[in-house]
């Protein structure tokens, strides 16, 4: 009887093991909800950041195919692509880097005929358009009609 007589007369300090579980666990919690926005945003910053470097890429395939003559952009340009890894800039030096790496851009040109012109008319327009990918998804698409 007297350990009982102890016990009863004594009172414990701390935290039980339960009640230190579920502490750590309300922190867990109220942590990630604080850190979820910040995930979020990251993620949308990437985004941004590949949709911006792809515009670019495509803006200046874009110009180097308006800096070939008219005559000669379907026979150069139509249907040429850059693989994953192989981009190069306009003065044609290869782009390097982790989202670069991943890349990849095509161009296609085709002659646009209009209903008024007649089978023997040459075309007088050609509509160009440049896409970029990115881990083979559409990035950007860019298209252009030309006229001579």
């Amino acid at each position: 009887m007297k350990c009982a007589e102890i016990h009863a007369g004594t009172r414990r300090t701390g935290f039980t093991l339960i009640e230190a579980l579920l502490a750590l666990m309300l922190l867990g919690i109220a942590s990630a909800s604080l850190l979820l926005p910040f995930t979020a945003g990251a993620t949308i910053r990437k985004d941004g950041l590949s949709r911006t470097m792809a515009s670019s890429l495509a803006s200046q395939q874009m110009e180097k195919v308006l800096g070939t003559p008219f005559s000669q952009m379907v026979a150069t340009w139509n249907n040429t692509s850059e693989a994953a890894g192989t981009l190069t800039d306009p003065q044609g030096n290869a782009l390097s880097g982790g989202m670069y790496s991943q890349m990849a851009r095509s161009t296609t040109c085709s002659y646009v005929y209009t209903s008024q012109q007649s089978g023997t008319l040459a075309p007088c327009l050609i509509n160009i358009t440049v896409t970029v990918t990115y881990r083979g998804d559409t990035l950007v698409s860019l298209s252009r009609l030309v006229a001579e």
